[in-house]
């Protein structure tokens, strides 16, 4: 026996289904943003004193952030929420306004 003959006849992984690579609609628009404004994704993690680890899983569309912290993001691009995400719990400008007029 040879050194690759102990081989499964099937695959160890499992490709069926895997999104390969980063390219969620959530990383365009940051992208697009911040290369409208010349800004660096660094820079706004930075200020907003996030994690290189969160803001990377943030900026991908790996996890949606809490309420307070989509907020934050979107008035330090600039934007209103519903510009980065489109979920249903998402908190917009004209809410936020009720909710501070109410």
């Amino acid at each position: 026996m040879g050194i690759g003959d102990n081989s499964p006849s099937e695959p160890f992984f499992c490709d069926e289904g895997v999104k390969k690579g980063v390219d969620s609609p959530t990383r365009h628009r940051f992208d697009a943003i911040l290369n409208e404004h010349g800004w660096k994704w660094s820079d706004i993690y930075s200020d907003i004193q996030l994690s290189k680890c969160y803001a990377s899983q943030i900026r991908n569309g790996h996890l949606i952030p809490p309420e307070w912290l989509r907020v934050k993001i979107a008035t330090k691009l600039q934007v209103d929420t519903s510009v980065l995400w489109k979920v249903p719990e998402l908190i917009t400008a004209d809410k936020l306004e009720d909710s501070k007029n109410g």
